[in-house]
């Protein structure tokens, strides 16, 4: 009896199925051994690699044994080694032409990482690296969809990887990282590890969390097992900073992906931080809770945090925005949405270790806040920037360790030379060498408001102005090279704070000016007289009747607009004075250039007249005790018109 169409059809289908199946099993090992000479090119054509696969065969039908890996650079020996890895692959994405993983476990998981001494033509070791073409801007979309595929599409039903170590390894210290057992199934991980510095091995800690490929969605949790305060190292070797958690939390859900946008939501979260670095603070800094739950879009040239986005740290809760692009300019624009709090409850959540002066402030009342910066990158003077604080009913029960209120009174100033007490200046008519501001030159003081702080009379302490431009310089030099201080802050900064350059102290300082400047704790007057009464001025030289002395033997109020002009120069370094002598005791050429911008500046705002200036030369003589510590070399600073100390981050 002839076969039907149907059972003809069905069983040439199943020829076919053994067919592939008979050609898959006969060329898995050549495409096999095809995929690892592949693989093995690729790492030899980065800076070097060589990967080593040892071992290789097949068990069944899809699951593949390797022996051992291998993956080093002669310059810094083994990078990546495992002993035991065994992959089973999903079959049937087999016939697709796709490789996934259904298994993963891999045993003896060891990575090193050795940092090489510094030469003189830098670092010696090699790194990966992503090269940029300037003339191509990255196509940001293209590169997450392309990782987001990659790792998602990997991530296996089942992974269990035992005994793994990481090593980072500089000339200093030597970090390892152990974890014993991690494990993936259905979706769920969970592992622990621990970390050692030195051989000193600190608490252990608990990884967990959800991978899930098929939703596109990735949570991690990371919680220390046993109470302890030891810092966690990890950023200690490169950045210098510790840092000690009870919890961590990283979630990210890929909502919609195309080849031109990547929208996704996200949280991160953290509990029971400190952070130790000697730029950040003196004194460990300690963060209770924190969140920041975004909503991110990612084009083909362009990043960005919608303002949906939520930061939560205590009970300060505000919303950011944030957008960068790279075409058609690269520009950054930075957002935070109009918020309000009340001032104790700020104070409250300010991190402990930080605004140390504020320590038992009582403060009544509440504050709004918004501030908002926009960045063209590749001009970045014409930046535009706002930053705004209202005051709603804000007043001061109770002052902390600093009081506020001491500029009004007779005061003893401590003067500190690295971080030791080198003198005591009473600020006060008690003493003969306090001068008020009626005893100094007319020309003293507008040199010095002109040269330190135009606006000074006019801001309530923040100058927004000279802040933009010295964001713009800053990022135009890619340091911090300038602060954009007002009078008002050095006063803080001399009076109230140490000499320590670190964000601590700076964002005590700028707590207390808005205070001080808002609340109308001080005059702008009496903040002026202390300051000329108070500041550097030369070796051990302070306020200006010392100055004045010093410099030209005479009194404050007898200063010309020349000697007035060059103790306005010397302010922002004051032991450097020397400098702008040469060694047969003439000025140097790199002075007449702020003598003409002060000429003009205070001819502009009416400061001085046009015959104050007839046949002024940038000329004066040193007559006082000064002459004798004028330089007698011939070497000159090479910017020597700073008018900002810089805040020294790097």
């Amino acid at each position: 009896m002839p076969m039907s169409r149907n059972v003809r059809n069905a069983l040439y289908g199943l020829f076919l199925v053994l067919l592939i199946i008979l050609l898959v099993v006969l060329g898995r090992n050549w495409v096999l051994q095809a995929t690892i000479k592949k693989a093995q090119q690729k790492f030899q054509g980065m800076n070097q690699m060589e990967l080593s696969i040892n071992g290789t065969r097949f068990v069944g039908l899809a699951q593949i044994h390797i022996n051992q890996i291998l993956l080093s650079n002669p310059q810094t020996d083994t990078l990546v080694q495992i002993d035991s890895l065994l992959l089973q692959l999903k079959i049937w994405e087999l016939f697709k032409g796709t490789i996934r993983l259904k298994d993963l476990e891999a045993k003896h998981l060891t990575l090193n990482y050795r940092e090489l001494a510094t030469t003189a033509e830098g670092p010696s070791n090699n790194r990966l690296a992503a090269k940029v073409s300037q003339e191509e801007p990255l196509n940001y979309s293209r590169i997450l969809n392309r990782v987001l595929k990659t790792s998602f599409s990997m991530i296996p039903n089942r992974m269990q990887l035992a005994n793994i170590q990481v090593n980072y390894i500089t000339p200093e210290h030597r970090m390892v990282m152990e974890c014993p057992q991690w494990e993936l199934k259905n979706h769920q991980m969970e592992g622990r590890f621990s970390i050692s510095k030195n051989g000193v091995t600190l608490p252990e800690f608990a990884l967990s969390g959800t991978l899930d490929g098929s939703r596109k969605f990735i949570e991690l949790r990371c919680s220390k097992m046993q109470d302890s305060s030891a810092i966690v190292p990890i950023f200690e070797p490169g950045l210098g900073l510790g840092m000690q958690f009870d919890t961590l939390q990283f979630k990210i859900q890929v909502a919609a992906s195309s080849a031109n946008e990547v929208t996704c939501s996200g949280l991160f979260g953290i509990s029971g931080l400190t952070l130790t670095h000697p730029k950040l603070s003196q004194e460990p800094v300690g963060f209770r809770g924190g969140s920041f739950r975004f909503q991110a879009t990612v084009k083909n040239h362009s990043v960005e945090f919608d303002s949906t986005s939520v930061v939560t740290f205590n009970k300060l809760v505000f919303s950011p925005y944030l957008h960068y692009q790279n075409q058609p300019r690269p520009r950054l624009e930075v957002k935070i949405l109009p918020f309000g709090i009340q001032a104790g409850d700020l104070l409250s959540s300010l991190p402990d270790g930080l605004f140390t002066s504020f320590r038992g402030m009582e403060i009544n009342g509440a504050l709004k806040y918004n501030a908002q910066i926009n960045i063209p990158l590749d001009d970045p003077d014409s930046l535009r920037a706002v930053s705004e604080v209202t005051n709603r009913g804000i007043a001061i029960q109770r002052f902390g360790t600093a009081s506020l209120t001491q500029l009004n009174d007779t005061f003893t100033y401590q003067v500190y030379k690295d971080g030791r007490n080198t003198r005591s200046i009473f600020v006060g008519p008690g003493n003969p060498c306090f001068v008020g501001l009626d005893q100094v030159s007319p020309y003293l003081k507008n040199a010095v408001i002109t040269s330190e702080d135009g606006g000074f009379f006019y801001h309530k302490g923040f100058d927004q102005e000279a802040i933009k431009h010295a964001i713009a310089d800053n990022l135009k030099k890619g340091r911090f090279a300038r602060g954009g201080s007002t009078i008002t802050m050095q006063l803080v900064k001399n009076v109230f704070l140490t000499q320590q350059k670190t964000i601590s102290r700076k964002m005590e300082e700028w707590m207390m000016v808005w205070l001080i400047e808002n609340l109308n704790l001080t005059t702008k007057e009496r903040m002026f007289e202390v300051y000329l009464n108070v500041i550097e001025w030369g070796p051990n030289i302070y306020g200006i009747c010392e100055a004045s002395e010093f410099y030209f033997d005479k009194s404050p109020m007898e200063l010309t607009l020349n000697e007035s002009i060059f103790l306005a120069s010397i302010i922002p370094s004051p032991t450097r004075y020397k400098y702008t002598f040469d060694k047969e005791g003439n000025i140097r050429d790199f002075y007449f250039a702020f003598h003409r911008f002060l000429i003009e500046t205070m001819l502009k705002r009416e400061q001085i007249t046009s015959e104050d200036t007839l046949n002024l030369l940038p000329d004066f003589e040193l007559k006082g005790l000064a002459r004798e510590f004028v330089s007698q070399t011939d070497s000159s600073p090479t910017d020597s018109t700073l008018r900002e100390e810089p805040l020294e981050l790097d």
